[in-house]
């Protein structure tokens, strides 16, 4: 860090004019020791984004880009976290009328003349005297608690394996005691079901400081040393973004940027390492084997859905009839009842079936980047964990093709689709042999992995404490 808050604000200063610059660039501009320039700048990387370039010649260039804070949102991000808001508040709104509605106007009446004649058929003496023990009420609570509560999901997390072998993370849904299948055992809960029709199931949610933990556990497990490359494997960032999120784990962990020989940028983690603790914070899950879910228009059964679809229908149909006078009554309550029982009622049930018809619009367009994403991963183990320098594009499909799990066949157009994107992030160069094939050259990715083992390996760290030399509560 530099000395002084003056000096600091003199580099700021000379970063904001030269933007993209070495050390010795900025110390030239500065005045400054080329010492106190590099924790000047150090010191702005936690404040501004920044990506770090290498050049031929081994050079360290510091690229401060449009100098943003880090953090900060683009108006696009901005609004689509504003329209995830209003959506939010939407469903839960809507949940509430589904709850009132589909339940209140349709299931309660149908429950309630199902206890009454549970009731009269069990009743026995008239005068005999129900409590909350007996067989009746348990009968009304287990069919309520079916309909009338909020909690839709549970917190734990299974795997599960798609039409096409991707496996992914998706949350145990709340069963139902009440209805059971032989086949299937316990189901989930039928409101479950009627908020999939509608919003679709809960797609499993990673933890929002989920990557920043799994490099900090790779860090302390890797002698406290990790590479650009290691960093783009586990959080799965695309260019810019990777270099970034680099910079920001060395300004997180108070790490130190540098550079090898051979021209490998990686980050030192020497004080990071201290503890008395090895034990992990999470899992260390690669990028590629965090596939995602489909998106599926509700998860619902066959028979489930008919069930639903033919309640909000009647609910449908039987408001169209209040509204167009079909079903009327007489008296000055008729214009509550044609509102309460008509208007009400029918935008509620439209809106039921519009929002499904929407979200399968919706999701048809978003399989197809979520089926390049999940291609995109498979091509990035294969290209990571390949030990040789070239692989042409007919041994990646074969490599991509040969999984006994994944039944998903990539062709070469996807692959080239996607290699257009990620052969520059994985230091690769596109070249054509002698028989006119394409052919992928990795030998800087391979060097820069031998490189990082070496380094590594003739480093004599690991998570540990030095001797207790002081005690403020001696014994």
């Amino acid at each position: 860090m530099a000395t002084t808050q003056k000096e600091l604000a003199t580099v700021e200063q000379a970063v904001k004019k030269l933007r993209s610059f070495t050390i010795q660039d900025l110390a030239g501009q500065t005045g400054l020791s080329t010492f106190d320039s590099k924790r000047g700048v150090e010191t702005l990387m936690k404040k501004y984004s920044c990506r770090m370039l290498v050049t031929d010649r081994g050079e360290l260039i510091y690229d401060f880009g449009g100098f943003v804070r880090r953090g900060s949102k683009t108006l696009r991000e901005r609004v689509n976290e504003i329209a995830a808001l209003l959506w939010k508040a939407f469903t839960y709104f809507f949940k509430v009328w589904i709850m009132v509605m589909l339940v209140g106007y349709f299931a309660v009446f149908v429950i309630l003349l199902l206890v009454i004649a549970v009731a009269t058929l069990f009743g026995g003496d008239r005068d005999r005297e129900f409590n909350m023990n007996s067989g009746v009420f348990l009968i009304v609570i287990r069919v309520l608690s079916e309909f009338f509560f909020w909690r839709t999901i549970t917190d734990d997390l299974t795997y599960k394996r798609d039409r096409h072998g991707y496996r992914y993370r998706q949350y145990k849904p709340v069963t139902s005691d009440l209805f059971k299948s032989k086949k299937r055992g316990k189901t989930k809960k039928f409101i479950i079901s009627v908020f999939d029709y509608v919003f679709g199931p809960h797609r499993a949610e990673i933890h929002p400081l989920e990557n920043q933990r799994e490099v900090a556990t790779y860090i302390r497990e890797n002698k406290g040393l990790i590479t650009m490359e290691e960093v783009r494997a586990l959080a799965g960032w695309k260019g810019k973004q990777a270099d970034e999120f680099f910079t920001e784990m060395i300004s997180n962990f108070d790490g130190e940027i540098k550079v090898s020989d051979k021209g490998v940028i990686y980050g030192e983690f020497t004080d990071f390492l201290s503890g008395k603790h090895k034990e992990k914070s999470t899992d260390i899950v690669f990028y590629w084997d965090e596939f995602e879910p489909e998106y599926q228009l509700n998860g619902n059964s066959t028979e489930r859905n008919l069930i639903i679809t033919g309640m909000n229908l009647f609910v449908l149909v039987m408001s169209f009839g209040v509204l167009s006078d079909r079903l009327q009554i007489a008296g000055e309550s008729a214009q509550s009842f044609q509102f309460f029982f008509g208007i009400i009622p029918f935008v509620y049930s439209s809106l039921f079936f519009l929002i499904p018809l929407v979200r399968s619009l919706i999701n048809g367009m978003r399989e197809k980047q979520h089926h390049l994403n999940n291609v995109r991963k498979r091509l990035m183990k294969e290209i990571y964990q390949d030990t040789s320098t070239k692989m042409s594009l007919v041994s990646m499909e074969q490599a991509l093709n040969s999984s006994r799990e994944i039944t998903d066949k990539v062709d070469q157009k996807s692959i080239k689709q996607i290699m257009s994107d990620e052969i520059h992030d994985w230091k690769g160069e596109l070249l054509v042999d002698d028989d006119a094939a394409l052919v992928y050259d990795f030998t800087l990715l391979r060097e820069s992995q031998a490189d990082i083992k070496r380094l590594r390996g003739e480093r004599q760290s690991s998570v540990t404490t030095g001797q207790t030399v002081f005690d403020t509560n001696p014994v």
